[in-house]
């Protein structure tokens, strides 16, 4: 049994697979501090006799306490960088400063179609901000970022004197009949259309047509609305993370 982990700004979301197969997965809050989290995580692996982790993270702290308690128990630990092996060439041109989660979900959607064809495959990773990313020819190209919803409440908030805090759901209309009403319809309009214009460009940028993988806490949501989104995938960086531990050697 192994354990893929993707830490991000306010959770960790974790994944047991068996050969391959994906089984149970969790959440853990990182309201908890980074000794806490890497001990409810610890639990798991006990749990759950887990041979080995692999870890996609953005919050070094918590990677770091995690990798500290693994060690305790002899459980081997592969932390994604983007020097890792991977099944792609990277070409974007500053490595170093891309959340490893691109890779791996990347990674996760490259492994779903390759068996299939050689059309190029993009990723739409849609959570606090929203990541768009080709994989095409074998290689890695990047792609665009763009604020989510969370991210566009809170500037229209802090941002003007008079504008009020919004609920995020999808509206009724788009001529809009209050302040409240029309800050939530610019917002969740400006997630599907902004995404939808996005992967429009990316597409006529690319030899052929690709397939299309949303994923991310605002991925359903885009899948249902964008009819190019071919699948949603809840796991599918811990996908990735899980292909990626089996071509690194411990």
């Amino acid at each position: 049994m192994i354990c893929a982990i993707d830490i991000g700004n306010s959770a960790l979301k974790g994944a047991l697979f068996d050969d391959n197969e994906l089984g149970e997965t969790f959440r853990i809050s990182l309201e908890q501090g980074p000794s806490d989290v890497a001990a409810a995580l610890l639990d798991r692996i006990r749990a759950s006799d887990v041979s080995r982790l692999g870890v996609s993270s953005v919050v070094p702290e918590a990677s770091r306490a995690i990798g500290k308690a693994c060690a305790a128990v002899h459980v081997p630990v592969f932390v994604l960088t983007h020097n890792s092996v991977l099944p792609f060439e990277l070409r974007y041109e500053t490595p170093e400063t891309m959340g490893v989660d691109r890779i791996a979900a990347a990674a996760g959607a490259w492994y779903r179609f390759a068996l299939a064809d050689d059309r190029p495959v993009v990723v739409v990773d849609a959570g606090t901000a929203i990541t768009v990313d080709v994989v095409e020819g074998g290689a890695f190209l990047g792609g665009p970022i763009l604020p989510g919803p969370e991210l566009l409440r809170r500037a229209a908030r802090s941002g003007t004197a008079q504008l009020p805090v919004v609920d995020l759901e999808w509206p009724r209309r788009a001529i809009s009949r209050s302040t409240r009403e029309a800050v939530a319809t610019g917002i969740m309009y400006s997630l599907v259309d902004g995404v939808r214009g996005l992967l429009d460009r990316v597409a006529e940028e690319l030899e052929e047509k690709p397939h299309i993988v949303a994923t991310g806490g605002w991925g359903k949501l885009l899948s249902d609305k964008i009819d190019i989104i071919g699948l949603y995938d809840p796991d599918l960086v811990v996908r990735g993370v899980a292909h990626l531990l089996s071509i690194n050697p411990e």
